[in-house]
């Protein structure tokens, strides 16, 4: 009885102390998509992935070209993400700067002198009872 008790214990300290050790700013991490809306122009898609490594934020753009973002921070106490990435081939940066609330990340993103707003959404995943 002892030992099942014990095993209980720590098994649910396992599964606690992940959760526990996650940064603050972990919520920004995964894939967000969605698009961004230019004045008197189509929608175009966005998608967008970040992740921690070690301490950085870092990440990479898929549409609407796929690169490498150059640069990201993210300011917890707003909630607020600044990232960017040059574009190799072109001659203008995408720059998105966006709030973060929730599973929601509305902003503006530019490229060169094009500006527009920018609303994304994160990735999620619920998995269904099996019946």
């Amino acid at each position: 009885m002892i030992i099942r008790l014990l095993a209980s214990c720590v098994l649910a300290a396992s599964l606690v102390w992940p959760a526990g050790a996650q940064t603050a700013g972990d919520g920004i991490r995964g894939t967000w998509s969605g698009d961004w809306v230019l004045e008197d122009a189509p929608r175009d898609r966005v998608t967008v992935e970040f992740r921690w490594e070690g301490d950085s934020l870092t990440g990479r753009m898929i549409n609407p070209r796929q690169l490498d973002l150059t640069s990201v921070a993210f300011d917890e106490s707003t909630r607020t993400i600044v990232a960017e990435a040059a574009d190799p081939e072109g001659s203008g940066t995408y720059r998105i700067e966006a709030t973060v609330e929730g599973t929601r990340m509305n902003g503006t993103m530019s490229y060169g002198s094009a500006s527009g707003e920018l609303r994304l959404t994160k990735w999620t995943y619920v998995p269904r009872p099996r019946y």
